[in-house]
């Protein structure tokens, strides 16, 4: 499976699998060298650092509607229709990234000067320490401080952003899987 490719999987549903010992051209899986949170450098244009992640906040978008034949889930936000009102009230595609927070918020500090909203379920969000409103689009300058504090009954609150997150796209979405 290499979801880079325009057919990912060689293996379709239906296809007999045979499967047997090889010795040799092995890998020593334990040699592979993997990034840790401290050895990703911020890159020069990022547009936020998130301080605090808090209890599970991940990337998410509508989804990835169109593999579910080679076993890929849809996955995509809990709540699409609160981030795409997020995403509308900053005039971006209803399907662009934004952060999912689940149960405890997040803590973010804005690194440019741009616009955000707050959708999703009630988590009296502050910026700056000052109280401000959800379900709105807000300015805010380089080096302000964003707290998403927990988040009451439906669980997910959703931080959209003009632009929406910018991470490559893995088979046509940005949603994090899961599962996978």
């Amino acid at each position: 499976f290499d979801y880079k490719k325009p057919v990912p999987s060689l293996v379709k549903p239906g296809d007999k699998i045979q499967f047997v010992t090889s010795l040799n051209n092995s890998k020593d899986v334990s040699s592979t060298q993997l990034d840790t949170p401290s050895s990703v450098k911020e890159k020069k244009d990022s547009l936020l650092k998130i301080e605090n992640p808090g209890f599970f906040s991940v990337i998410q978008d509508i989804g990835r509607h169109t593999w579910a034949h080679l076993g890929v889930s849809a996955g995509g936000a809990a709540d699409a229709i609160a981030l795409r009102l997020g995403n509308r009230l900053l005039e971006n595609q209803e399907n662009a990234a934004a952060i999912e927070m689940t149960t405890s918020g997040a803590t973010v500090i804005f690194l440019k000067n741009t616009w955000f909203a707050i959708t999703g379920a009630y988590c009296s969000p502050t910026l700056d320490q000052l109280p401000i409103a959800m379900w709105t689009s807000l300015p805010v300058c380089a080096g302000q401080i964003l707290v998403i504090n927990s988040i009451h009954h439906h669980l997910r609150s959703y931080l959209c952003v003009y632009g929406g997150i910018g991470i490559e796209p893995i088979l046509g979405s940005r949603s994090t899987f899961i599962s996978g």
